[in-house]
């Protein structure tokens, strides 16, 4: 389908090859279908986004020998079934002696001041810290 143009100026009676010019006596001119802009604007975002993709930064690892090791050994002990469990620094404040305390279960069940430093002032019931012996 289309619209005829360039028609040649040819009249009832009239001899073609006397009035012809050129190899065409009518050309027909197809019009875009209606869903061609459509298809440009999808094309043209996805290759927008297709680019924004190629250029996005891609994380360089480390070649810091050190962290790259402590990395793995980190990533070892998080996923096997070892639990090393969470150091915390008690100090007592009549001798000031520093007890490191390895904890393993949570909640401690410890009451404490909101403020830094964090006081202990007591326990809670069945309070894992208490029954340890933690402090």
């Amino acid at each position: 389908s289309g619209i005829v143009g360039r028609l040649q100026p040819l009249k009832y009676g009239d001899k073609i090859h006397d009035v012809q010019v050129g190899s065409a006596i009518a050309t027909i001119d197809r019009e875009l279908p209606s869903w061609t802009p459509i298809v440009s604007v999808l094309t043209a975002v996805l290759c927008g986004l297709f680019l924004l993709y190629c250029l996005q930064k891609v994380p360089v690892p480390s070649r810091n020998p050190q962290k790259v090791y402590l990395q793995q050994q980190f990533t070892e002990l998080t996923n096997s079934e070892y639990n090393p469990g969470v150091l915390l620094d008690f100090e007592d404040t009549a001798t000031g002696k520093i007890y490191n305390v390895c904890v393993n279960w949570r909640p401690l069940g410890l009451r404490h001041t909101l403020e830094a430093p964090i006081v202990v002032t007591g326990f809670t019931a069945n309070s894992y810290a208490r029954v340890s012996r933690i402090i």
